[in-house]
């Protein structure tokens, strides 16, 4: 009798000790979130035809993708409204980050005010509208930004002009953590 309650006590360790090395196995690597990843926000003035209004540019990355949204002030001083969009692939390697357009889209303007109404029509890559956008922003489908973090501020350096450096306007933008 006390030899069936052991071999019964031995199979249920057995088992258990399989769905531990089991359920061990199956798990993940410890995986690093990058130091990139996250929501940041850049705020600008841009002259206009009366004075200077602000734009803010809202990048989401994860670990391959990122959503950048670009803003215009609404009525009130933390309303913002949707102008832009941009959804792309990355790829990191070091402090290089190649990003892929996949998708690009923009606001109705509304016809009275002509501000944006923030009803954003997306274009997936390959539609005409896809070009017709990505043509008239001037930005490559697929470009090269290097990337720093430091703290809660993300420096952003994107050579849009091809000539090899960083130094001419919109070329450097440093976002901040939210």
């Amino acid at each position: 009798m006390n030899n069936l309650k052991f071999a019964e006590f031995y199979k249920l360790v057995a088992l258990l000790s399989i769905v531990i090395i089991f359920s061990s196995s199956c798990k993940k690597d410890d995986e690093v979130t990058p130091d990139y990843a996250g929501t940041w926000i850049n705020v600008e003035s841009i002259p206009t035809a009366t004075g200077f209004t602000a734009i803010r540019d809202v990048m989401i990355f994860t670990e391959n993708e990122v959503t950048d949204i670009i803003q215009f002030p609404g009525g009130s001083a933390e309303q913002w409204i949707d102008f832009m969009n941009l959804k792309g692939s990355i790829s990191v390697s070091g402090n290089l980050m190649t990003v892929t357009i996949a998708e690009l889209g923009i606001s109705s303007l509304n016809a009275i005010s002509g501000m944006p109404t923030g009803t954003i029509v997306s274009y997936k890559e390959g539609t005409t509208e896809f070009d017709a956008i990505l043509s008239q922003s001037g930005q490559s489908k697929t470009f090269k930004s290097e990337y720093s973090v430091a703290g809660d501020k993300l420096t952003l350096k994107t050579d849009n002009n091809e000539d090899g450096d960083y130094l001419d306007e919109d070329e450097v933008t440093i976002y901040t953590k939210q």
